[in-house]
């Protein structure tokens, strides 16, 4: 099993993953960047209004995220699912549960560019390897419960 992301303009490797959780309305691929530098999976303000991201259900952002805009506060997603679609099989997905998935608020427009990122949080799950065009997840078994 593994997972096929792309070199996209500006030198950036992104992947196709969906977000499954009750906070949504809709459950369509997003592109992730792949950030290694990045702790926590981050949901960027236009995937959330493309997911239908319900903010009045969520909690106060009270999650402090720094990074190149400065420092921002996050909303917190509990209990989700992040699903990826196989390479090798079209009809086979591979779901990995998070405690939690931050999300961009929706009112700051430092944020309003920010893309998706997909954090060490889900990446210490996979071998990663990347080459000229691509970058390959595949599932490393030993690691699922860290």
């Amino acid at each position: 099993m593994r997972f096929i992301g792309d070199l996209e303009f500006h030198g950036l490797y992104t992947i196709l993953a969906s977000l499954k959780t009750e906070f949504l309305s809709n459950s369509v691929p997003i592109r992730f960047i792949v950030d290694t530098g990045a702790l926590s999976s981050i949901i960027g303000y236009k995937d959330a209004r493309k997911l239908g991201i319900k903010y009045d259900l969520l909690d106060k952002p009270n999650i402090k995220i720094m990074g190149v805009i400065g420092n921002v506060y996050a909303y917190k997603i509990p209990s989700c699912e992040i699903i990826f679609e196989d390479a090798d099989n079209e009809n086979k997905g591979y779901a990995i549960t998070l405690s939690e998935v931050l999300v961009l608020p929706e009112n700051d427009s430092r944020v309003r560019h920010t893309p998706s990122l997909l954090g060490i949080d889900i990446l210490k799950k996979f071998n990663i390897r990347f080459n000229s065009l691509s970058v390959i997840l595949e599932p490393n078994l030993l690691n699922q419960d860290t």
